[in-house]
């Protein structure tokens, strides 16, 4: 499994959110609920991490992709406590899959993740 570095990137260029379906509305992570996990219990953090990566597996390949963007993009706008939190927890909520679900959402995340611009706010 991939560990990604823990740095504070810069923002996200802005995704282009016209491209929804009516099965990734109900399992968007992007809809500014992600990052409240930071202050959800340590237990349901992992659960729900996992849940919702879960959801987004089902998704469409260009839907999933979209959907890691916006968690990435979500995260990157935290600070640096809040985010090293949600990384913790992101990685122990793939442990706690099914291996090679984990793996493919792993996959899913590297790229968004390495497009990620790197640097201060």
């Amino acid at each position: 499994m991939v560990i990604f570095p823990h740095f504070y990137p810069a923002r996200l260029a802005a995704a282009d959110e016209t491209r929804e379906s009516d099965m990734a509305k109900s399992t968007e992570s992007g809809s500014g609920d992600w990052p409240k996990l930071a202050a959800a219990a340590e237990g349901d953090r992992t659960v729900q991490m996992a849940e919702r990566f879960t959801e987004i597996h089902s998704l469409e390949e260009g839907v999933r992709a979209d959907r890691m963007r916006s968690i990435i993009r979500e995260e990157t706008e935290l600070s640096d406590d809040d985010m090293t939190e949600l990384s913790k927890f992101r990685l122990l909520a793939w442990l706690s899959m099914d291996k090679t679900m984990a793996k493919q959402v792993v996959e899913d995340f590297k790229p968004p993740w390495i497009e990620c611009p790197v640097g201060s706010p």
